[in-house]
């Protein structure tokens, strides 16, 4: 078989094991790199269906045979990710992809493919999904604590959205202030210094942080709807660890 060689340092070169299932004889043989990923013993190349089914994650059978039919009835490609528990007890994932073979009538006699260890990619995506629930947790926590505080809090991002603000901001300035707005949205409050001079844009302690400068008690008279309201703003720039 002057082809094995070849195929075989392919496959190892690629991480892929293959695999090759005789629907009448229910004989599924597999190549030892299948056999490594699996932790099967050394030469333990063939095996039942049946038996093969059980080394995968119980939670996951019900879909992989599942795709496994669908491909079979609509000659489509077969692909799955699922588990599979080790003889030892570990538990990897792997992807695997097929193509049924049918005979002249149609019927399906073979299903063959490889088989990818992905358990390092699905962990990653894993810790990256968690990660993300953290930071909505913490963003949840955060926005009630906001929403509590008796002063306007508001938190913007470089680019001008408004990423967060409680309540309080809107009963201050008398009109309802929602996150995903940007402050050029609110271009027609006029705000004043204490000497009567009007702010520039530029000028408003928001805008002074987001260039990096802190603001504290900077008394700012605004009118709004014929209403002439003071107040004393504070404003910071949040720093990553890059500054």
């Amino acid at each position: 078989h002057p082809h094995e060689v070849p195929v075989s340092v392919a496959l190892q070169a690629a991480d892929l094991g293959a695999w090759d299932w005789d629907l009448a004889t229910d004989r599924l043989v597999w190549t030892p790199e299948h056999a490594r990923m699996f932790g099967d013993a050394p030469g333990d190349l063939a095996a039942s269906y049946e038996v093969r089914r059980e080394r995968i994650h119980p939670d996951d059978r019900p879909e992989v045979e599942r795709r496994m039919a669908q491909a079979r009835a609509e000659h489509a490609d077969y692909f799955a990710e699922h588990r599979v528990v080790r003889p030892d007890g570990s538990t990897i994932w792997v992807a695997a992809n097929g193509r049924f073979i049918y005979d002249q009538e149609g019927r399906a006699i073979r299903l063959t493919g490889v088989t990818r260890d992905v358990t390092e990619r699905v962990r990653k995506e894993q810790e990256r999904a968690e990660l993300l629930r953290e930071l909505e947790r913490q963003r949840a926590r955060l926005d009630a604590v906001l929403q509590q505080m008796p002063a306007g809090v508001i938190i913007v991002e470089p680019d001008e959205r408004i990423v967060l603000v409680n309540h309080q901001m809107g009963e201050i300035y008398g009109l309802p202030i929602r996150a995903s707005c940007e402050l050029a949205e609110f271009h027609f409050w006029a705000g004043f210094h204490p000497d009567g001079r009007r702010f520039d844009p530029g000028e408003w302690p928001i805008r002074r942080a987001l260039r990096g400068e802190v603001v504290l008690g900077k008394a700012v008279e605004f009118r709004i709807q014929g209403a002439r309201r003071v107040a004393e703003m504070n404003a910071a720039p949040i720093r990553d660890e890059g500054g």
